[in-house]
Formats: structure tokens, C-alpha cells, sequence
């Protein structure tokens, strides 16, 4: 059996890898989602169909949409951009599991006082628990940004969506503080 009392560093040392690793897979998976749904809507994928019709006339004004262009027409700029938030957002869940690893690191490091078990199994909690949220929250980033981006081109108004991507980010920030909390050290 394994004695964790001899090795704290070990857990140290793996509380910072999960956060790394958990972090930028709910980075890369968000990303994938959002980008997913970037890309259907500038191939002209819709989420629903719609007549677009001209008063009393029967006929669409566009058959089929050609690609990169909606009913609409081409994405303008700021279309663009709001269609890129999800992607962006995903990034920023990774730099949560960064300032874990290094604040665990300089922990590990530090001259001022010794790396004990506990510390060694509250880097690991927080390392886990920082990495988990991260990648529900990144996850959670990306499936709602896969919904915006192509209701963007269909011209439906998208601040819900941008309002729970920030509820969804602020899970992975929830789990940041947390794992501060947990690597904060106190003398009883």
C-alpha cells in the first residue's frame, strides 16, 4: 500500500496536473462546440427553416441561402464577433487551471514553511475540483454557443444565450475560488 505521508509532494504535484489537464480538455472541447456551431452558420445551416416572404406573395425571398450568408445576407462584423464570444470564452476556463498549477507549484517550492500531507491533499482537491468545473463550465460554454452561433444568421436576438454562457463561465470561476480557498494555508 501506498503511503501518502511520505510523498506529499506526489499529491501536490497531481492536484496541479488535473487542474492543467481537466481545464484545457473543457477548453478544447467548448471551443470544438462553438466552433461547430460557427461553422454551420456560415455554411447557411439554420436551426429552423422560415418562409421569408414579401407581403402577399407566397414566395421566399431566398431559396437556398449560399454559404457563409443567411436569410439575411453575409455576416457583418459585429455578427461575427458575437458568433466568437463562445470560443473566447472556453480559452478563459484553461487560465483557471493555470493559476491553480502555479500557485500550487510556488506552494511546493516555498522556502517559508514545509510542503506537509494536508497541503499535499488540499493541492489535490483543489487541483480536482478547479478541473472539474472547468470542463462542465467550458463544456457548458460551448453547447450554448453552438445555439447562438447559428441564431445569429436566423436573426433572433442571442442575450439570453451571452447570459447563460456567463452564468455557465462562472461555474469554472466558482471552482477557481474554491480551489484558492483550499490552498490557502492556515497555522491552528
Amino acid at each position: 500500500m501506498f503511503d501518502f505521508s511520505s510523498e506529499p509532494f506526489a499529491l501536490g504535484a497531481a492536484g496541479a496536473v488535473f487542474a492543467m489537464t481537466l481545464s484545457v480538455l473543457g477548453a478544447a472541447l467548448g471551443t470544438y462546440y462553438a466552433s461547430r456551431g460557427l461553422m454551420a452558420a456560415l455554411n447557411g445551416e439554420l436551426p429552423q427553416a422560415r418562409s421569408y416572404t414579401r407581403g402577399d406573395e407566397s414566395q421566399p425571398l431566398l431559396d437556398s441561402p449560399a454559404p457563409g450568408a443567411g436569410p439575411r445576407g453575409a455576416l457583418t462584423l459585429p455578427e461575427m464577433l458575437r458568433a466568437f464570444i463562445p470560443a473566447i470564452m472556453c480559452a478563459a476556463t484553461a487560465i483557471y487551471g493555470l493559476i491553480i498549477a502555479v500557485t500550487l507549484t510556488a506552494q511546493m517550492n516555498s522556502n517559508h514553511s514545509p510542503f506537509t500531507t494536508a497541503d499535499g491533499f488540499r493541492g489535490l482537491g483543489a487541483g480536482l475540483i478547479t478541473g472539474l468545473c472547468c470542463l462542465a463550465a467550458a463544456i457548458a460554454v460551448g453547447k450554448i454557443g453552438e445555439k447562438s452561433a447559428r441564431s445569429v444568421l436566423a436573426g433572433d436576438h442571442v442575450v439570453p444565450a451571452f447570459v447563460n454562457m456567463v452564468f455557465a463561465e462562472a461555474l469554472g470561476l466558482y471552482g477557481l475560488i474554491i480551489g484558492l480557498i483550499l490552498l490557502r494555508r492556515r497555522s491552528y
